[in-house]
This record gives C-alpha cells, sequence and structure tokens, in this order.
C-alpha cells in the first residue's frame, strides 16, 4: 500500500518527496496515519457490501468475472481489475462447484442376472465371490472412470481399468486382469456381483469374451446383480 510504504521509507526520506513520488497528497498521508479512510477506501467498501451480498445470492459461487458483471447489472460502472483487487484483498473466493458424473444407466432392455449373493457379503475362504462397481475420478485430463474388482474372501483387488469413456471395455478390461491373475484357481462355480448398470448387462460383458483370459479352460464364472 503507498501510505504504509511512504510511513516505511519516511526516517530515510522526507515525507514531502515520498509522496511526490507515489503521487499522493500530504493531506492524505497524515489522514491515513490518523486512520481516516479516504474516498477510494470508503467506495472499496461500499464495494465489499456489494459484492458479498452477490456472494450470498449465488451461494458463493461466483468469482471476479460474474461479480463484475452483476454488478454492472445493478447499474454500478467498474472494472474486473478493480474487483479482483477488493475481493483478492478481503479474501473472498469463489466456492468450487461439486464436479458430479453419471456411472449408472439401469433404463436399459438387457438381459440383468439373477440376485444369487442376496447382499450376503460375509463369505467364506471356500468360496469364490467377486464384487465390481465403476466410480468417476476428477483430474486434470478430466473424467476418468475406474472399474475394480474385489475378492470377498480376501479383500483383495484383483482387477482394475481405467480410461476416459464409459464403455463396456472399462469392465471387461477389469474382469479380464482379476481372470488372470485367478487363472490357476479359477473354478465353474465363481460367482461375479455385478451392479445393474449397462455396462455389466453388454452381450460382451455376459460371458462370451472372458474365456480367452484362461486359455484351455471351459469353465466361465457365473454372473450376478446386486
Amino acid at each position: 500500500m503507498k501510505y504504509r510504504f511512504i510511513q516505511m521509507q519516511s526516517k530515510a526520506y522526507p515525507v514531502e518527496v515520498l509522496c511526490r513520488v507515489m503521487r499522493v497528497t500530504r493531506s492524505r498521508y497524515y489522514l491515513w496515519r490518523k486512520g481516516v479512510p479516504g474516498k477510494r477506501e470508503i467506495a472499496d467498501l461500499k464495494l465489499v457490501a456489494s459484492i458479498r451480498e452477490i456472494q450470498q445470492q449465488t451461494h458463493g459461487v461466483y468469482g471476479s468475472p460474474r461479480v463484475t458483471l452483476a454488478l454492472r447489472n445493478r447499474g454500478q460502472t467498474i472494472g474486473k481489475n478493480r474487483v479482483a483487487r477488493v475481493m483478492r484483498l478481503h479474501g473472498i473466493q469463489a466456492k468450487t462447484a461439486y464436479k458430479y458424473k453419471a456411472t449408472t444407466d439401469s433404463q436399459h432392455g438387457l438381459p440383468v442376472a439373477p440376485n444369487l449373493l442376496e447382499r450376503s457379503f460375509a463369505v467364506g475362504q471356500e468360496q469364490s465371490v467377486w464384487v465390481s462397481d465403476i466410480t468417476y475420478i476428477w483430474t486434470r485430463e478430466g473424467w476418468l472412470y475406474l472399474c475394480a474388482i474385489l475378492e470377498l474372501s480376501t479383500r483383495a483387488i484383483l482387477g482394475w481399468s481405467i480410461q476416459p469413456r464409459l464403455t463396456r471395455y472399462l469392465v471387461l478390461n477389469a474382469l479380464n486382469m482379476a481372470c488372470y491373475r485367478r487363472k490357476d484357481q479359477f473354478l465353474s462355480t465363481a460367482l461375479i456381483e455385478l451392479k445393474v448398470k449397462a455396462q455389466y448387462r453388454s452381450r460382451s460383458a455376459a460371458c462370451p469374451e472372458w474365456k480367452f483370459v484362461n486359455p484351455g479352460h471351459n469353465h466361465t464364472p457365473r454372473p450376478m446383480a446386486s
């Protein structure tokens, strides 16, 4: 701030010279020393009140560009740089909007496997039961989708897949990894609990493409829905 700089340098240089260099009047500087707000300070305080009112009405999601537009719509002639400066000085920031991405599409005409597990997740070591679901992650590159396969008896993640698009291959890649890691213990009695989503209900995810991950093995796991 100009006045604070003048105050800090006043021991080394004359106040008159400092005020001339900083392009402020001595009277204004001395009023600042006494704690009397100037016209700019008063105007900024009024601006802060208007900004806080706009932020309250918009639930705090407006940044300085949108706040500037809102002020102009109210009839105020003001620049975005001044609004940004005042918001920065008073610690007014826009809240980050929650990012949501849908992963479920239960409205489809594809066949749905029976619910054999019936949400009974306590299984013994002798049982081979896998569960799977899809979630999404926001990154600097955009949305990434994650599909994971969990073995209930060991709580181990057997397979996973990350892709930028929500397709059947997101599920197939995770299943292929899980089947490959369990190929020696792969049983025909294996159950896989799948969410009622289109990605799990596609013809490819219904079983035929799972066989190739375990060459020579004729068994495939039995899918079931949750």
